[in-house]
């Protein structure tokens, strides 16, 4: 065998060579590929399954969220409609007023047991209702409701009429707009987690 068959036999080879080297370098970046769309196909799955259990998770979440804005606005309206009604001078006040007291506590002690599914500034908001509205507007007719027996005390035993309730009625008086604007304000905080706006809301009303 003279030198260029030799050389011609090599170059022969090596390009046979390269050619299965290319063919395998081909074939093991063909699998990489398929094997990385397979992993790539069940990452996807397992982060669609993902988002779809925090999709779950946050609906059970506001529905919850939902349930209990829905009782606190519902006792919290009905203790300050209550005690607007008793700024015009009803009747039973005394009566009235241990209800009102009832309410307020059942109100404070539902609140304290859901208080985790609110953020700061609606807790901030709820106390300033409980420190700021609740206790004057309470204080206030409690006062009446005493002073009305204590006027019924006072006509039967001297047969004369006492006005002892004024006081304790302009006090409830002038606390109800406090109390009616921190409620409000609450409320904002209320509509903001449900996402309903306060026009949204007034439409519906």
């Amino acid at each position: 065998m003279n030198w260029s068959q030799f050389f011609a036999q090599l170059v022969m080879q090596l390009a046979v060579s390269s050619l299965t080297l290319a063919a395998v370098a081909y074939l093991a970046k063909a699998l990489i590929a398929q094997q990385l769309a397979k992993d790539l196909e069940a990452f996807k799955r397992q982060l669609a399954i993902e988002a779809e259990r925090d999709r779950i998770r946050f609906s059970k979440l506001h529905e919850r969220r939902a349930e209990i804005i829905e009782k606190l606005y519902q006792q919290l309206d009905h203790i300050t409609g209550m005690l607007g009604l008793q700024s015009g001078r009803t009747t039973n006040t005394s009566e009235i007023s241990d209800h009102l007291t009832k309410e307020v506590v059942s109100l404070g002690h539902y609140y304290r047991q859901h208080a985790l599914y609110f953020p700061t500034s609606v807790r901030e908001k709820f106390e300033r209702v409980f420190i700021r509205g609740l206790p004057k507007a309470i204080l206030a007719l409690h006062g009446i409701g005493d002073m009305e027996k204590f006027e019924v005390l006072f006509r039967e035993c001297r047969g004369k009429e006492v006005d002892l309730v004024g006081g304790f009625l302009t006090g409830l008086k002038e606390q109800l707009p406090t109390l009616i604007q921190l409620s409000r304000d609450l409320e904002q905080e209320f509509q903001a987690i449900l996402g309903v706006s306060a026009g949204e809301a007034n439409r519906h009303s």
